[in-house]
């Protein structure tokens, strides 16, 4: 599950990226109408429990998941991890409520560093940047290999403005995990938004080797690349991660954020004609290019410079 920029079909992909690290495959489902009884076994130990909701929550199944923690925390109640996975099934349709969750736990179990980078999660989804950015500080104290920790942090970080902190962060994660795709994903984007195109092109091309199919991967770089100047690579690289209408719409507004307003009509304009995906997001795009062009001086250059 990542998280996509709608203007533009960019994915800074670190929130629900991070989210589903944390939480497996399973979805916002509201959990009603499964029969709690179907394939019981009064006799299952709690780590069978635990296995078999751990289970259903990897397949996407996240009502019997649900069903399954509730039958462990029964089983022996003094052990934290249903509670922390419970919290988990809830963060990304209730964050506030996963909050809760986690800060039951903390208060029997302060040092449980699962509960300590699901309350970041939580935070981050709230916008409580420095109770997450602490969150996930102790939880790598608890935890230094936690690829989680970290990059949980350096989302608090970047999104704090402190983009070399967040850089550090990312690379010790990294160095515990250095075939992590998303991490790497991740890394690039902090380099994005330092305004480290270059940085950043090296981290998403080692996450594009990484990972062939994904398609964050490969509309950061083409972010990256058109930050660069080098338009060409871009579309290619936005072409290879969706339709030919958001390679388009995509590297106009690589255009429009390099100031290059005519550009990025043109482009937005063959978007327009081409196949594949929302013509309403092209079009809004459009006029808030051609809204900029108006107010733009005469003597501006396409290329967003002065004559």
């Amino acid at each position: 599950m990542k998280c996509r920029a709608r203007r533009g079909r960019f994915s800074f992909s670190w929130l629900w990226a991070l989210v589903a690290v944390l939480a497996g495959s399973a979805g916002c489902a509201q959990f009603s109408g499964w029969e709690a009884g179907s394939g019981r076994r009064d006799d299952a130990s709690w780590e069978e429990l635990m296995r078999s909701a751990d289970r259903f929550r990897a397949s996407g199944d996240s009502e019997r998941a649900l069903v399954g923690y509730l039958r462990a925390l029964h089983h022996e109640p003094d052990r934290p991890l249903a509670r922390v996975r419970l919290a988990q099934l809830q963060l990304p349709s209730d964050p506030a409520r996963a909050g809760a969750g986690f800060r039951r736990v903390l208060a029997v179990a302060p040092d449980d560093g699962r509960a300590l980078a699901g309350l970041g999660m939580s935070a981050l989804a709230l916008g409580r940047l420095e109770e997450a950015r602490a969150a996930f500080e102790k939880a790598a104290q608890r935890a230094p290999e936690s690829a989680l920790a970290h990059a949980g942090g350096a989302v608090a970080l970047d999104l704090l403005g402190r983009p070399e902190e967040a850089h550090d962060q990312l690379s010790i994660a990294r160095n515990f995990h250095p075939d992590e795709a998303w991490l790497v994903n991740n890394l690039g984007v902090s380099r994005l938004l330092a305004g480290d195109w270059a940085g950043a092109e090296a981290a998403l091309r080692v996450a594009t080797e990484l990972e062939p199919d994904d398609p964050a991967a490969f509309n950061n770089l083409g972010l990256a690349l058109g930050r660069q100047g080098r338009y060409p690579e871009a579309l290619v690289a936005f072409q290879h991660a969706g339709s030919e209408r958001a390679a388009h719409n995509n590297l106009g507004f690589v255009h429009f954020l390099n100031g290059q307003y005519q550009d990025a009509v043109a482009q937005y304009e063959l978007a327009l004609a081409a196949e594949g995906g929302e013509a309403r997001v092209v079009l809004e795009n459009l006029n808030a290019a051609l809204d900029v062009m108006e107010k733009t001086p005469a003597n501006v250059r396409s290329d967003g410079k002065l004559r």
